[in-house]
């Protein structure tokens, strides 16, 4: 929904749209699980507070700077794997049309898109409670 507001056509492809589900789902699977093996080491971090401002400057900076390489490193990935994609695949086609159309069902908006980030935020967590829980996953 994001492309057309830029001026970006887009058109409903089966193929690019199971390859964006496909790895959506299994994220959610995944960062239920992730969480869930390192729910102590979470619960740590967050309980645990400097002391002083130097101590503060001392733990966040370095960090900050580790955050920001690390995302770095994962955009450069994730375009990589996009041009490898559409190397592959290629531009949307309208011969793999997607026929239905969902988006008839509603009005797209920013409380609907907040809505979606929200169910799949809920999705991770049930999927972090069950294995936490009943799997007994731990790290």
């Amino acid at each position: 929904m994001v492309l057309p507001k830029i001026g970006v056509s887009t058109i409903n492809d089966r193929t690019w749209r199971a390859t964006h589900n496909l790895p959506l789902n299994f994220f959610v699977l995944f960062a239920g699980l992730h969480i869930a093996i390192n729910w102590s080491w979470i619960v740590a971090a967050f309980k645990k507070t400097p002391n002083s401002s130097k101590q503060r400057q001392k733990i966040f900076y370095p960090r900050f700077m580790v955050s920001l390489m690390r995302i770095g490193i994962l955009l450069f990935a994730t375009s990589v794997v996009l041009l490898v994609l559409y190397s592959l695949i290629g531009e949307p086609s309208i011969t793999r049309l997607y026929r239905h159309n969902e988006v008839a069902r509603f009005n797209p908006s920013l409380g609907h898109g907040m809505l979606q980030l929200l169910g799949e935020v809920f999705l991770i967590a049930i999927v972090a409670f069950i294995a936490r829980k009943w799997l007994r996953v731990r790290l």
